[in-house]
């Protein structure tokens, strides 16, 4: 019999303590289960508690029961809480309305509702994540609220039906790609709190006719502009210091750009597409052959600049006519080689060297003045211009480079002195012109 008891007793503690276990795990998750709910950003998840007529509210209280997740899920949860995209994605979902209690749309949370309208975005919101719009397709009109601070990359990506949108001025950063492929965007206004506009952020908006750019934006990001193929002005403010590559590529309306005295460097192909540019700041850093991929017809350079880098135009086949500075002193090595439609130059009473190959292959220059400032004429420096007819060259010419005039077939005509200032005429500098051919001796 004592045994017995001694079993009993024994499963009667065994029960005891099995319970009391239980008890002390389910008082910990109710704990665990408060602290976390407490924890979560309540404005980052949501569920829909009614619909009308395809206009959905949101209530930010739509969480699942944490007790269906594994550890690895609730810790997930507890960082980045869900949006269920099952339930904002469907096809009849045409306007939304978020609470006020939200502060960030986060990160895709309405990507490629397709049929998406409208949304109303409260007061509360200060930032609009990554592709959070992107791909709604059916979004035509969205009201920013002066809340926002940020819009973050791609937020608007292929929105290709909006046509209107207001930036407050409380954004300080449109991110990259933030309005690409909006091609329904017609016109719009940066504010003046905007610094950066983002690597691509207006690309293939092309139905954008004007854009304002406030003083308060120092850089304009590659490819920002790409393809804005209806886009006819844009005006540069004094703020800008930089303008990115492909930045203007591929705008064929707009055909006048004026690069203001703060812009310290233009990458390579940054204004493509563009007749006249023109350049105020002479000290603006203009990259290795920045023409080379340009459609530009007209050019104007400021009278301050004194040197024109090597290649600078070389390859500018639309290129119809410059204006060279006042103050120039130096064409740089092939500096305008291969523009071929370039017809007339006019090189100004300053310039003292024509660096080698400076006009090389420019086969429609009809007409060159060569002033008496200049001391040198480089190698090859008007090689093949095979439209040339008559050419002077002034006493203060010391030297004439090696192929200097080769193949211009149809230069007849070559005033020279050859007086003590002249030392030395290149190997060839008349191969293969009519001249040379009459005056051999």
């Amino acid at each position: 019999m004592a045994n017995q008891h001694t079993e009993s007793d024994q499963k009667t503690i065994f029960n005891k303590k099995f319970i009391l276990t239980i008890t002390t795990f389910a008082i910990i998750i109710l704990i665990l289960h408060h602290f976390i709910s407490t924890q979560i950003p309540k404005e980052r998840t949501y569920r829909i508690i009614s619909e009308n007529n395809g206009t959905y509210l949101i209530d930010p209280s739509g969480e699942p029961s944490i007790f269906t997740m594994n550890i690895f899920e609730l810790i997930n949860h507890f960082y980045n809480p869900p949006i269920d995209k099952k339930t904002f994605c469907t096809s009849n979902i045409r306007h939304i309305s978020l609470p006020n209690t939200m502060q960030t749309i986060p990160n895709d949370a309405f990507g490629y509702c397709s049929n998406l309208r409208t949304i109303n975005i409260p007061n509360s919101v200060e930032s609009i994540g990554y592709r959070a719009f992107s791909g709604c397709s059916s979004l035509q009109t969205i009201n920013i609220p002066n809340s926002v601070k940020s819009i973050g990359n791609s937020a608007f990506f292929g929105c290709s039906s909006l046509q209107k949108i207001n930036i407050p001025d409380s954004v300080k950063s449109i991110g990259k790609w933030a309005f690409k492929n909006c091609s329904s965007l017609k016109e719009i206004d940066i504010p003046n709190s905007v610094e950066s506009i983002g690597y691509g952020a207006f690309s293939g908006c092309s139905s954008l006719q004007k854009i304002n750019i406030p003083n308060s934006v120092k850089s304009i990001g590659d490819w920002a502009f790409e393809n804005c193929s209806s886009l006819k002005e844009i005006d540069i403010p004094n703020s800008v210091e930089s303008i990115g590559y492909g930045a203007f590529s591929g705008c064929s309306s707009l055909q006048t750009i004026s690069i203001p005295n703060s812009v310290e460097g233009i990458e390579t192909s940054g204004l493509s597409k563009i007749d006249n540019i023109y350049i105020t700041n002479p000290q603006t850093r203009i990259n290795y052959n920045f023409f080379c991929k340009l459609d530009p017809k007209y050019i104007s350079l400021p009278d301050s600049i004194q040197t024109i880098p090597d290649k600078a135009f070389s390859g500018c086949s639309n290129l119809y006519s410059i204006k060279l500075p006042s103050d120039l002193k130096y064409i740089g090595k092939e500096a305008f080689a291969c523009c071929s439609n370039l017809q007339t130059i006019n090189i100004p009473n300053s310039v003292k060297i024509i660096g080698d190959g400076a006009f090389k292959d420019c086969s429609n220059i009809k007409e060159i003045n060569i002033p008496d400032s200049v001391e040198t004429i480089g190698n090859e420096a008007f090689k093949n211009c095979s439209s040339i007819k008559e050419i002077e060259i002034p006493n203060s010419v010391k030297g004439i480079g090696d192929e200097a005039f080769y193949g211009c077939s149809n230069l007849q005509t070559v005033n020279i002195q050859f007086t003590y200032s002249v030392r030395y005429t290149g190997i060839d500098a008349f191969k293969g012109t009519p001249w040379k051919e009459n005056n051999k001796k």
